[in-house]
């Protein structure tokens, strides 16, 4: 009996370790950007339309518990160096010119694959695709598009995470 759940065990683990190889290998690769067919593909920022993403330093002030983080890339993600934060329900934040911005929600796919947010001052949009899920946590790369109430846009590709 004894061999028999050990084999069963040895059988299991083994086709995880497969299964997990089979994942990592049809992953897209690391420098490139995978999204929906929805996802605008990010354009240069030109001077006349230039809205500059700074990061969030203090993010700690506005984020406890189940929230989204996103960088403008993955090292900048793992680095906490993240420029869009949103509480998981119905306010982002960004910051710009020195001044974090709070917005409220206006719409919500409730998928964590599009969300938008406006104040007085800016409109964001957020279009993402989930690339990874480990327990609570899902990773995501997508697209953020910031307006402002003057007219210029800029596209950011980011890469973050969703969780608690």
């Amino acid at each position: 009996m004894k061999n028999f759940a050990l084999s069963l065990m040895t059988m299991l683990m083994l086709s995880c370790n497969f299964s997990d190889k089979k994942q990592e290998e049809s992953l897209p690769r690391k420098d490139t950007l995978k999204v929906n067919t929805s996802v605008e593909h990010p354009q240069e920022i030109t001077e006349e339309n230039k809205i500059v993403l700074e990061v969030i330093e203090d993010w700690r002030n506005y984020m406890e518990g189940c929230s989204c983080y996103f960088g403008t890339t993955k090292e900048n993600f793992k680095s906490q160096k993240w420029v869009y934060l949103d509480n998981y329900d119905d306010t982002a934040y960004i910051k710009i010119d020195g001044k974090v911005e709070k917005l409220p929600v206006v719409e919500d796919n409730k998928k964590f694959t599009y969300k938008k947010f406006e104040n007085e001052a800016y409109e964001i949009t957020l279009k993402t695709e989930q690339t990874n899920q480990i327990d609570e946590v899902w990773d995501f790369e997508g697209i953020l598009i910031v307006k402002t109430k003057d007219g210029s846009i800029t596209k950011q590709a980011i890469n973050g995470a969703c969780g608690c």
